[in-house]
Parts: C-alpha cells; sequence; structure tokens
C-alpha cells in the first residue's frame, strides 16, 4: 500500500507539474484586412518572436477569412507579433498574455498598402519553409538545417518533393529540374550539378521552383501545362555584393585524394564564378565543396560506381551592362579515368522460352570534354525581346572493355559462351544555335514572335573488336565463330528550325494564338567495317553486311491555333489545335529507299484554377510526335556483344503520345500537400523485338500499339515548432500501372508493370546541437507477363537511412551516415541486404569558424555494394557493380568572403 501510494503520490505531482506547464502557453488569434477595401487577406505570414532575443517562437499563414491563431506563446512573457504580406505594409506589434489568461485577442488589424517591396530585414527568419505564390513553389533555406559548410545539394536533398538520384539528377514531383539559375540569371548555363555541388548553402535566401519554358512560350505567355522545371536562387541581401569562396584538400588511405577551390564573386550587375576540382572518390567532374557523407556517398551503400579519377575546370560570367543588355557564358572541361566490373545476370521472359543470360564486364575509358555556352538578351525597349543563344559540346573517349558471356536455356543446359575484347576511340561534337525576336504592339495583347535555330552534330569513331563465341549442342561444342574485325564510323546532323507566333486579343479576358513552325533535318551515318586479313596483317576485307552508307531527311510543316482566357489572375485555360506534315526520306546500301508521308494532329487542352492564395487545380492535355533516331534507324547489325546483336530498322514510323496530367497543391500554414495524377498513351510506339537463336539474341526497334502508362503521387510536407525543438516530415506516395508489348521470337507479349512506392523523411533539431534525419523508403514491382498471367515477377525493395549531426562541444562536430537496403528477389549470388556506415568528425578553427579540419571513415562495415534489380517488358534483369571499399580521409577546407567591404 505504502508503495501504491508512493507511485500514486508521484503520478499526481507529475501530472499537477504538466498542467503548469500547460497553463504556461497560450494562444493569440486576430484578423487580417486590407485597409483599402476592408477584406480580409489571405496567406499572410504570422510570426511571433520574443522581444528579448528576437527568437522564434511560432509562424501560421491567415485562412480564406483573413483569420489567424498562434499556439504554444509563453504566458507572462513580452512578445512581438510580424505580420507580412507582398505588396502591404508589414505590422509589428508588441503583446503579453496575461499570466491569468490563455489566450490574447488582437481583433482586427488592417495592413496599409505599401509603397516599398516587402521589408524583408526581421522576415527572414520567420518565413514558413514553404509557400506557393501561383505557379512558384518558394522554399525559404534557412529553414532546412544542414552540417555546417553545407552546399546546395545538401539543402535540395531535404525539400519536398524534390528527388536527387544516384546520378545527381533532380525532378520536382516527377518533372524534370533542366537547370539552376541565381537572382534570374543563367549559371553555367544548363547544367544543375555544378551549382548543386559548389554553391554553399548559407549565401542562399530562397529556392524556387518555377516551369521550364522556351523563350516563345515565355513571351506569349502559354504554357502545355506539363513543363519541366528550373531552380531560381535567390541570395541573401547581404552577401550578393562581394565576393566569396572555399578551398578544400583531402589526403586518404587507399592513395584516395579529393581538392577544389571555387572563387565567386557577385554584384548587382555582375556574377563570376570560377572553379578547379580534382578526386578519384568518385565525387565526379563537379568537385569535393560538400563536407557532408550523405552527398559523398552518391547512394545509399554505393560511393557510386566503379573508380573514377577525375580532373576538371570551369568559368562563369554573367553582365548586366544596363537594363537593355544582359550576357552570360560559361567555360567547362572536364577530364576523367572510369574503370569498373559489372556483373549482370537477366532473365529473358517469353512465351515459349526462358533463357538466361549472364555475363561479367571489365571495362574503362578515358575521356574528356569541352562545354561553351553563350546567351545574350537585349530589350531595346519594353515592347521587344530579343534572344540569341549558342552552345558547343565536344567529347572525346577512348573505351576497352572484356566481356565473358554466356546463356543458358530454362532447365540451366549451356546453349551458348562467348569472350570479347573491344577498344577504340570515338569524338563528337555539337554545335547549337537559337535566336529569338518578339514584339508587343500598342494594342494590349497583340504580339509578334520569331524563332530562328540551327543545330549541327559530328561522331568520328574507330574500334576494334576481337573475340570468340562457342555454340554448344548437348553440352558439347558444335561450332566456334572466331571474331576480329576493325570498325569505322561517321555521322553528321543538321538541323534548321522557323516558328512564327501571332498573338490577337478578342475579348479582355481571351486572346488567340497563331503559331507556324517549320524544320527540316538532314542526316548521314556511315559505317565501314573490315576483318583482319592473316595474308597481309592488315584489316582490309570488307565486310558488306557491318557496312553501309546511310542518309535520313525529315521535313516537317507544323501550323496551329489556340484560345487562351485569363480571368483575375485566378483562371487560366487554353485549348488549341495543331496539324503536322511529316516526310521521312531514307536511303541505304543494304536496304531499299524509303519515302514515307504522315499527317498528324495535335489536339491540346489546359486549365488552371487558382482556388485560393496558396493553392491551385491544373489540368492538361497535349499530343507530340517522337522521330525515330538515325541509329534507330540504320539496318547494321552492331556485334559490340556477340551474344547480344542490335540493328535498326529503317521502316520505323514516327511514334505519337497522348499526355494527360491533373495536379493539385496547397499550402497552409506549416503544411503542404501535392496530388498528382498522370495517363499516357502511345500509338506506333518504338518498342522491341526480340528473336532467339542458338548463336545469339537480335534486338530491333519496331513500331508497336497498346501501350499505355497511369501513374499519381501525393506528398505531404508538415512542420512543427516546440520551444527549442524543430521537426519536419516529408512523405510521398506513388503508383504506376503499364502495359507494355512487344515481340519475342516472333511472338506478341504483353506485359503488364505494377509498380507501388512510399518514402519518409523526418527532420528533428534542437537548437543547433543535434540533427537527426532518418528517411525510409520501399518500392514493390510486380510485373505480369502475357494475356493470361503465365509468368509473374515481383520485387520488394526497402531502403532506410539515418543521417545524424551533433555539434557539441562548440566548434566540433560529429556526423554518423547509416544506411540499409534490402531487395526480396534478388538473383542468386547476389547481396541481397547491404549494410553501410560512414562516419566523420570536424573541428572548426580559425576565427568566425571559417576553417574546418576533419576525419572522415567510409564503410566501416566493409559491406558496400551497389545491386539493383530492373523488370522490363522483356526481361528481368540484376546488376551489380564495383564500388569503393572502406578508406580513411584527412582534410582541411578553408572559406573566405567579403562583402560590404568586410572581410570575413
Amino acid at each position: 500500500m505504502r508503495l501504491s501510494g508512493g507511485i500514486f503520490a508521484v503520478l499526481l505531482l507529475l501530472a499537477c507539474t504538466v498542467q503548469a506547464q500547460r497553463a504556461r502557453f497560450g494562444v493569440v488569434k486576430g484578423l487580417v484586412q486590407d485597409s483599402a477595401n476592408r477584406q480580409p487577406v489571405e496567406a499572410a505570414t504570422i510570426s511571433v518572436f520574443l522581444q528579448k532575443d528576437s527568437s522564434l517562437v511560432n509562424y501560421v499563414l491567415t485562412n480564406r477569412k483573413g483569420e489567424f491563431q498562434i499556439k504554444d506563446v509563453p504566458v507572462a512573457t513580452p512578445c512581438k507579433l510580424l505580420i507580412s504580406y507582398n505588396g502591404l505594409k508589414s505590422h509589428l506589434q508588441e503583446f503579453t498574455i496575461p499570466e491569468d489568461q490563455s489566450e490574447a485577442m488582437l481583433g482586427t488589424i488592417r495592413l496599409g498598402k505599401s509603397v516599398k517591396e516587402l521589408e524583408e530585414v526581421m522576415v527572414v527568419g520567420m518565413r514558413p519553409p514553404m509557400v506557393i505564390k501561383k505557379d512558384t513553389i518558394e522554399f525559404n533555406a534557412g529553414a532546412f538545417k544542414t552540417v555546417p559548410n553545407a552546399v546546395l545539394e545538401d539543402l535540395v536533398r531535404q525539400l519536398p518533393g524534390i528527388d536527387v538520384d544516384s546520378k545527381g539528377n533532380l525532378t520536382m514531383n516527377g518533372k524534370k529540374i533542366e537547370k539552376i539559375t541565381i537572382d534570374g540569371k543563367d549559371f553555367f548555363a544548363n547544367d544543375p550539378m555544378v551549382a548543386l555541388k559548389n554553391l554553399p548553402k548559407n549565401i542562399i535566401d530562397k529556392v524556387q521552383v518555377v516551369d521550364y519554358k522556351t523563350r516563345e512560350a515565355q513571351f506569349n505567355k502559354t504554357t502545355t501545362g506539363n513543363e519541366n522545371k528550373v531552380l531560381n536562387l535567390t541570395l541573401k541581401k547581404d552577401q550578393n555584393q562581394g565576393w566569396f569562396g572555399r578551398a578544400s584538400g583531402g589526403y586518404g588511405s587507399e592513395k584516395r585524394y579529393e581538392g577544389g577551390v571555387n572563387l565567386n564573386s557577385f554584384s548587382k550587375t555582375k556574377q563570376i564564378a570560377v572553379l578547379a576540382n580534382g578526386n578519384n572518390t568518385n565525387r565526379g567532374s563537379y568537385g569535393g565543396g560538400s563536407f557532408s557523407i550523405a552527398s559523398a556517398q552518391s547512394s545509399l551503400g554505393g560511393g557510386g560506381t566503379g573508380f573514377t579519377d577525375n580532373k576538371s575546370g570551369g568559368l562563369n560570367f554573367t553582365n548586366v551592362f544596363s537594363p537593355k543588355l544582359t550576357l552570360s557564358s560559361s567555360y567547362f572541361y572536364n577530364r576523367s579515368f572510369y574503370e569498373n566490373v559489372t556483373k549482370t545476370q537477366r532473365q529473358n521472359i517469353t512465351e515459349t522460352k526462358n533463357a538466361f543470360y549472364n555475363s561479367v564486364n571489365s571495362n574503362n575509358n578515358t575521356g574528356s570534354n569541352h562545354r561553351v555556352n553563350v546567351n545574350l538578351d537585349y530589350r531595346p525597349d519594353s515592347s521587344t525581346s530579343m534572344n540569341l543563344t549558342m552552345g558547343f559540346n565536344r567529347d572525346d573517349s577512348k573505351p576497352w572493355s572484356n566481356n565473358d558471356a554466356s546463356t543458358r536455356d530454362i532447365s540451366g543446359k549451356l546453349i551458348n559462351t562467348s569472350v570479347n575484347t573491344l577498344n577504340g576511340k570515338s569524338t563528337s561534337d555539337n554545335f547549337a544555335a537559337e535566336f529569338f525576336i518578339g514584339h508587343r504592339f500598342k494594342k494590349e495583347g497583340r504580339s509578334l514572335s520569331m524563332n530562328l535555330s540551327y543545330g549541327n552534330s559530328k561522331t568520328n569513331g574507330e574500334d576494334y573488336n576481337a573475340g570468340r563465341k562457342w555454340i554448344l549442342k548437348d553440352d558439347l561444342t558444335d561450332s566456334v565463330v572466331n571474331l576480329d574485325q576493325q570498325s569505322k564510323s561517321n555521322g553528321k546532323n543538321n538541323t534548321y528550325l522557323l516558328s512564327i507566333g501571332y498573338t490577337e486579343p478578342i475579348l479582355k479576358d481571351l486572346n488567340v494564338l497563331f503559331r507556324y513552325s517549320y524544320s527540316v533535318t538532314k542526316g548521314n551515318s556511315d559505317k565501314a567495317t573490315h576483318k583482319f586479313n592473316p595474308e597481309t596483317k592488315q584489316y582490309d576485307l570488307i565486310d558488306p553486311e557491318l557496312s553501309d552508307a546511310f542518309t535520313n531527311r525529315s521535313e516537317i510543316s507544323n501550323p496551329d491555333v489556340s484560345f487562351n482566357y485569363f480571368k483575375n489572375n485566378r483562371f487560366r485555360a487554353s485549348t488549341g489545335l495543331g496539324l503536322q506534315w511529316l516526310r521521312q526520306q531514307n536511303t541505304s546500301l543494304i536496304q531499299k529507299d524509303m519515302d514515307q508521308k504522315y499527317l498528324n494532329y495535335f489536339p491540346s487542352a489546359n486549365f488552371t484554377w487558382q482556388m485560393s492564395k496558396t493553392g491551385e487545380v491544373s489540368f492538361a492535355y497535349n499530343g507530340r510526335s517522337e522521330q525515330p533516331t538515325a541509329q534507330q534507324l540504320q539496318p547494321v547489325p552492331d556485334n559490340s556483344n556477340p551474344l547480344l546483336i542490335t540493328l535498326g530498322n529503317p521502316d520505323l514510323k514516327p511514334a505519337f503520345n497522348h499526355n494527360l496530367n491533373l495536379t493539385v497543391r496547397q499550402s497552409k500554414g506549416q503544411c503542404y500537400w501535392y496530388g498528382g495524377l498522370g495517363l499516357n498513351v502511345t500509338s506506333n510506339m518504338i518498342g522491341t523485338e526480340i528473336d532467339f537463336d542458338v548463336d545469339k539474341q537480335t534486338m530491333k526497334p519496331i513500331n508497336i500499339n497498346g501501350n499505355y502508362a497511369v501513374n499519381g503521387n501525393l506528398t505531404l510536407s508538415k512542420s512543427w515548432k516546440a520551444k527549442d525543438f524543430n521537426f519536419r516530415m516529408n512523405s510521398t506516395l506513388g503508383a504506376e500501372v503499364r502495359r507494355d508489348i512487344s515481340m519475342v521470337s516472333k511472338q506478341k507479349v504483353e506485359t503488364r508493370l505494377y509498380n507501388w512506392m512510399g518514402r519518409l523523411f523526418v527532420s528533428g533539431t534542437y537548437k543547433d546541437l543535434i540533427n537527426i534525419m532518418p528517411s525510409y523508403f520501399i518500392r514493390i514491382s510486380d510485373s505480369k507477363y502475357n494475356p493470361n498471367a503465365q509468368q509473374s515477377v515481383s520485387n520488394v525493395s526497402h531502403q532506410l537511412s539515418v543521417d545524424l549531426f551533433l555539434n557539441w562541444p562548440k566548434r566540433l562536430i560529429i556526423e554518423n551516415n547509416v544506411g540499409y537496403i534490402y531487395n526480396s528477389n534478388i538473383a542468386p549470388g547476389f547481396r541481397k541486404s547491404i549494410t553501410s556506415w560512414n562516419a566523420a568528425a570536424m573541428y572548426q578553427i580559425l576565427k568566425d569558424n571559417k576553417g574546418v579540419l576533419r576525419v572522415a571513415i567510409y564503410d566501416i562495415l566493409k559491406q558496400n555494394s551497389n545491386v539493383n534489380r530492373s523488370m522490363t517488358a522483356t526481361y528481368v534483369q540484376d546488376v551489380q557493380v564495383q564500388v569503393l571499399q572502406q578508406y580513411v580521409m584527412v582534410s582541411f577546407l578553408y572559406n573566405f568572403s567579403q562583402f560590404g567591404g568586410k572581410k570575413k
């Protein structure tokens, strides 16, 4: 009884304590209106912070009625309320919740019109993590905690809806992010990776996601509703006038090294960036600017693929010569040596036969790349816009590979085997230029635009292929095929395009756009293959089956008309119809000449309804044609792998895609959600035909009908703040259903692919001392083959990771990254589960912590591996590649900057 009474007393005391704690916090309520019309102000930011140190307590957005309610405000504590809304004056008010009350009613607060731009001196740290402004999603960089000395990539990996794959490619809700701009200006042209790997996170104020549109679409204010995306970075106001940079270097076990330097000078009219990097730790050609382990490991447990030694350097220059003239230009160079060993097991699914293909491929490549881009924007007056864009790209490559492969039947009996070595060299040059001019007339809504573009590409290659193939029968060698050949290839392609658009207003909110485009593409692809002549010791025996001179010419004429409706900036709609006349001519030495003519219809429709200040619904439909490439058309076998032969098809027709997309998104206070649904139906889809012989598999592109894909995804992001704790959660659910038709051994194979995925990311921060970020990803894949589902293959993959940052004691930062991968149905001989653990300790030195000493250990458990399973319409494949194993790296980083005449 005494024990029970003691426990009861303790519980009663705890309950009283909790109640007392709860009584110390209250609620602040109020109403915000526009003083000009007394209408409620929706989506105004309401922030509460303490008077004593200006630390943020909490923040919300007003609802449709202009009402707000902020919880967890300390009682009997002097606070300040800040109300901000773009276009209206900010409102600052002191208040205190009385000690004997639980809420404070602030009544109606009216905001007057702002003469200047929104004051942001006190607002920056109190913005919500994310807001929606019409067609722009805006993230507050300061709301996302990262390790000190983080780069843009560390920040982007935490943004809801944005995915960064193992190669660094960016997507936003499934849409590709094409490029990154800084304050609206190009940064290293269309290469997001340079900014991701080199721009420090601490200079960034906001990250904005906008639609990626052509110059013509921007000028005519048109949209397909299915555009890819652009990330625009706005810099902090106190850090866009000066220069900054960082230098780093490190050396470790296994002769691993990395080093880099970048220097940036920004002003209102000029941006200059210079960078140079070198490493053999698979950080790629963009450098090792990030000290985050999570960024260093390009995939969970992977550490990249193969081994790469890379050197690179680049220059970006942007200058606003006047309000009328802006120049953006960049140059980038990289040279790399890459080597890898790839183990592959493929199960071919057919109606009558299953065969297993296995290979071990050792390969390396020495390559270099030059990229030059120039963008000149000229606006002689407020009605005229002119733009010239040019780009040049050169690639040089010297590949080598040795492939040991075999094929077995369903019972495991060996059918054939081959060993071959391939080496060579190739060069590729690409040049593109585009000129745009547009003019808006005095009559509002009337405009005329013209676009001219030219593209040129050249390729030259030479390779040597030597090997032997054994064909077996009843486990005995039936025949042997020797291979020793030289192939020389060259290709050239020219594309010319003219596009003219005219917009005429019909009503106040309605206009019509007439557009006409004409393009011509001319190309040739020549290949000469010679066998080795033992008598002359030269490659002088022509192989007519592997040689060809192929030419291709396509001519496209495309008129279209569309009607565009805009209403009160809340509703936008467009509908249109286009025609396409296409003529495609092919000539070949080994096939009959082709002259094909097609007529396609291009209907389009889209609408967007802004249901609130921070939410919208959009629907879009569009159709587009897809032309076959020269490689898909040229009927010359590629026998670089003697067991897997690829062959072009000159009879290919253009494919036509129908795309429907429905999206809904809403931001409310500290919560954001996005939902999307898409449908793609393709007629004359360029699919694959596979034929199996005893000595090889031959794959050829063909036109197939009956293919479609349906996908949907839902993203939810929410943030919480409680005293010194900050929590944030990002979650995504996705599903896809595909129907693919292919031809295998002259039989039609129907494949239904079902994919489900879920991702959960949580971030918890206590002050600036500790940050823990667990994440979990699951993908469930199921493939059913043939109409009666006689074959079925499934796989479940799990990925779990935890990042932990501890900043204690002062100046010391401990980082841990633990990852776990599991594949339920991987092939025998491949690892089903992988556990990776990486750790680092960083110590900040020098004034303002601008120097960092770091010791890192990668792959502590020595389990690093990179295994993945892919399922297609014709096969299931497991691939394992080499990765970096355990190593230790000691490095040093130094930051330097000068803003407003003050060095830091």
